[in-house]
Order: C-alpha cells, then structure tokens, then sequence
C-alpha cells in the first residue's frame, strides 16, 4: 500500500478546505446584466404581443423570458407583469387584464 506524502497530503486538505470555504452557487440567481432596450424591446413592439420564451418554476423565485427580457414575479416590461408561472405558461397583467401566454410547442389546441 503506497502512502501520500506529507507535502501532498496537507496541500490536499489545504485545496479541500478552500472548496468548501467558497460560497454555494443559486442556480436560479439572475446575472447582474446591464441590458439596453434593445432588440427585445424592438421586437415587441413590432409584433405587438410579446413571446413567451422560457420559464423556471421556482416558487416565489420563479422567472419567465418575455421576448429576451427575464421578468422575475412581479416585475414588468413592455408594459407586461410577470404574476405567475407554470410549467408551459406564465400569466401576466396587461393594461390591467390578465394575459396567459404559452411556450411555441405547448399552445393548447383551439377547437372550433
């Protein structure tokens, strides 16, 4: 059986202890982005409804991107608040009245 060196080994422990010092990563945390009204904002307004990109359901820390725009619950672009999310939707308030919009592929079939 081979032994770790002296050396080796308290470099080991120094590196382990420094991994655990290191504050744990949220995965749901929003960059600090600096985003300009850009090419979301131009979109939107070209096309008059925003688009319902993606969500993470997380609770109170659930998010929705509307048209390139990550909205948090509770905030608002474009004149569109984020009030909930679900798996495939999120619903937002809109000149006062809610908005339910659905991700591209999970639009639920429109019987006539």
């Amino acid at each position: 059986m081979r032994t770790i060196p002296p050396m080796l080994s308290a470099l080991l422990i120094a590196a382990c202890a420094h991994e655990s010092a290191a504050e744990p990563v949220n995965p749901f945390a929003r960059p600090f982005l600096d985003t300009p009204a850009g090419p979301a904002a131009t979109e939107l307004a070209a096309s008059g409804r925003p688009e319902l990109r993606g969500v993470i359901v997380a609770g109170a820390g659930s998010v929705a991107n509307l048209s390139g725009t990550l909205l948090a619950l509770g905030e608002a672009a474009s004149g569109y608040q984020l009030e909930s999310v679900s798996e495939y939707s999120a619903t937002f308030l809109h000149d006062g009245e809610p908005i339910t919009l659905y991700l591209k592929d999970e639009q639920p079939e429109v019987l006539e």
